[in-house]
């Protein structure tokens, strides 16, 4: 059988490519400390989102934030001659991206590593992978790690070698209006009610009804409760009248990606579905409890959360066979008692 020849990385400059959602990037993270491990003298760029920066740019490993938005609206020679300004030496698309791919081959990055599942790759890049995401029974984080495999790393980590690889630089503290509000004598337990991919209709959480039962069993005197958020998810909670049982702390909106990194630091514990601070606080190795619908891919062995104190609840059932993504509301059958057993044995 042939073996692929193996990708030198030695004083080479990488470029990881994932313009996508905050958790999405952050399972991605592990990447770059992985790099670095294999090769301290390699230089990591990361191209991403504009609101992904503040994370990307408090990530140790990570060398250099290169903003897709400022690219990808300029003329296809102007934004590759930017892009080549950089001297990148390998580009990593772990987002099949057919316009990214079609400007780093027009920036003559001479290794462009991408999937053979899509035609656009085979175009583009020049060395390819074979990763099928499709029904795959791997984390997503397992599955971008893949394409190390032509750099002389391995084809599969485990979710505990991932756990252990997250690395983030000092965190900005505090404001202190903020500072002054948590409470060091309670369970400072943060919840995420809402999405912003519920909010456009395309992600699965429990109701507010049930989150307003969980917040109602914990004791005042015990648990201070921490609701996090975008400004989006903060304005619809208000409306909903959702602050309105006693002992939460509102933060929605409040705190930039990096103060809120901080914050999450100092907790106890977090709830939340599949969410960009759900995937913080685990990599932070804080105890967090994920609430995930039992629909592939969508499910917590896609989505889960990865971390050393990192758990998952999910119905028992595969659902994927019966429901159209947006009907699925199989969520709703774990119960507010489920999860109140767990936090409570996070307090012993």
């Amino acid at each position: 059988m042939k073996t692929k020849k193996i990708i030198t990385i030695s004083q080479k400059r990488i470029l990881i490519s994932k313009p996508t959602a905050l958790g999405d990037v952050m399972v991605a993270l592990p990447m770059a400390t992985l790099l670095k491990k294999m090769d301290p003298t390699c230089h990591i760029s990361f191209l991403g989102r504009k609101y992904t920066r503040d994370l990307i740019e408090h990530y140790q490993d990570v060398d250099q934030f290169l903003d897709w938005e400022e690219l990808k609206d300029l003329p296809d020679d102007a934004a590759a001659k930017q892009l080549a300004q950089h001297n990148i030496d390998v580009c990593l698309h772990i987002t099949p991206n057919k316009h990214i791919m079609r400007i780093a081959k027009l920036a003559k990055i001479p290794v462009r590593i991408g999937t053979l599942r899509r035609w656009y790759g085979l175009l583009y890049c020049n060395h390819w992978m074979s990763i099928r995401r499709k029904n795959a029974l791997l984390h997503e984080a397992q599955l971008d790690l893949q394409m190390l495999g032509l750099l002389g790393g391995k084809r599969i980590y485990s979710l505990h070698e991932l756990a252990q690889n997250y690395r983030f630089k000092t965190l900005p503290a505090l404001p202190r209006v903020v500072q002054e509000q948590l409470d060091p004598k309670r369970f400072r337990l943060f919840i995420q009610p809402r999405t912003h991919g519920q909010l456009q209709g395309h992600a699965w959480n429990w109701s507010l009804g049930h989150f307003t039962q969980l917040i109602r069993q914990l004791p005042v005197d015990q648990f201070q409760v921490l609701i996090t958020g975008g400004a989006a998810e903060g304005k619809f909670l208000r409306e909903e009248g959702f602050f309105s049982e006693p002992g939460m702390l509102d933060l929605c909106g409040k705190l930039t990606i990096a103060e809120l990194l901080h914050c999450l630091r100092q907790g106890n514990g977090l709830i939340s579905a599949s969410t960009g601070p759900m995937h913080f606080a685990a990599a932070l190795g804080i105890p967090v409890l994920g609430l995930f619908p039992p629909m592939r891919p969508y499910n917590s062995l896609r989505w889960g959360p990865v971390g050393q104190r990192a758990e998952a609840l999910e119905p028992l059932w595969d659902c994927s066979a019966i429901h159209r993504p947006a009907q699925c509301n199989c969520i709703e059958s774990i119960t507010p008692d489920q999860v109140y057993e767990v936090v409570q044995r996070w307090n012993k």
